[in-house]
């Protein structure tokens, strides 16, 4: 995935989550199956409220942890693959 064309970022429209004890469980109500985030996947899920780009993630991860920009940005690369191919986010 080439993170430098990522648009906005948001949830599926048809998606369904709450935070528990600090970990966001998401649930894709198409096939019920919960998909539970750990503590850096959460902070970047709350932040997909307000539609961020890949560079917003990227911000807040060196912001927040203390890690280089290309480390960041393969994390949110990765992680936002992998919400994508789950059904979980949509990218303009």
């Amino acid at each position: 995935m080439k993170g430098s064309k990522l648009g906005k970022i948001s949830y599926h429209p048809e998606i369904a989550f709450r935070i528990i004890d600090g970990e966001a469980v998401v649930i894709t109500p198409k096939d019920g199956v919960m998909h539970t985030l750990n503590h850096v996947g959460t902070a970047l899920w709350k932040m997909l409220e307000k539609k961020p780009t890949r560079n917003d993630l990227v911000d807040s991860l060196v912001e927040a942890y203390e890690v280089t920009p290309a480390a960041a940005r393969k994390d949110v690369d990765g992680f936002v693959a992998e919400l994508m191919s789950k059904g979980l986010v949509l990218v303009e």
